[in-house]
């Protein structure tokens, strides 16, 4: 046997075998799906991390369309497809996957076209992650920014409001100390009724940037029907 060969090693072990199967191992590693299809949509190859990611074995998903694991089918698909065939890749292209166990998955794509020798297109390469975690993350965060931003707009309505409102609340104490009309006055405690009403608008607006814990009060439920009747 030819010791120190062109293409060999003194193993014996060809060096493209050796890379061959260290490639094998990275797709193996990959925490993100590595999968491939036929221009048409038929998955033909898997990653281990497509299969966590899709929820089913290779076996079932070779073969298989990707039109059966996109949230809107073939019209997904088709714009998918034009976008890669005008640019040649495709860096980031957000969408949502289906999967049997998993529910619905947000993704972000990253694909590319795979050619043969003689240079013509056999199937499209595509590389998947899973971003449903951070996209909630970052959706948590624009409810917190907008909650921020209305207990700001909580305290401007407190300030701008409160104050008024306890005007006009002195000011119907007064008109009640001195209205002899029992009419009027009941007129006016109403309108102390509705007074209050807003007081605690203005307060549930406060609460809502600054919760306090529940509390819990006995009601006179004749008296709550009564008042809104």
């Amino acid at each position: 046997t030819p010791q120190g060969g062109e293409g060999s090693t003194r193993c014996g072990v060809h060096p493209l075998e050796t890379r061959k199967r260290h490639l094998e191992k990275l797709i193996e590693s990959s925490v993100d799906a590595i999968v491939t299809m036929t221009l048409q949509g038929v998955l033909t190859f898997v990653s281990k991390g497509g299969e966590r990611l899709l929820g089913s074995p290779t076996e079932e998903l070779v073969g298989a369309s990707i039109c059966s694991h996109l949230t809107t089918g073939e019209k997904e698909f088709e714009s998918f497809l034009a976008r890669l065939q005008e640019n040649g890749k495709i860096q980031s292209y957000e969408t949502e996957l289906d999967t049997p166990s998993r529910g619905v998955r947000s993704v972000n794509i990253s694909a590319s076209f795979l050619h043969n020798s003689e240079g013509a297109v056999t199937e499209i390469l595509m590389v998947v992650k899973d971003v449903t975690a951070v996209k909630r993350l970052h959706e948590q965060m624009v409810r917190s920014e907008r909650l921020a931003a209305a207990g700001l707009l909580a305290a401007g309505v407190a300030h701008e409001v409160g104050n008024p409102l306890t005007c006009i609340s002195s000011l119907t104490q007064i008109l009640i100390a001195r209205a002899a009309d029992a009419s009027i006055q009941q007129g006016l405690l109403d309108v102390q009724t509705h007074v209050r009403r807003i007081q605690k608008i203005v307060e549930d607006l406060i609460h809502l940037t600054r919760p306090a814990p529940f509390q819990f009060r006995e009601s006179s439920l004749n008296a709550i029907v009564q008042n809104a009747v």
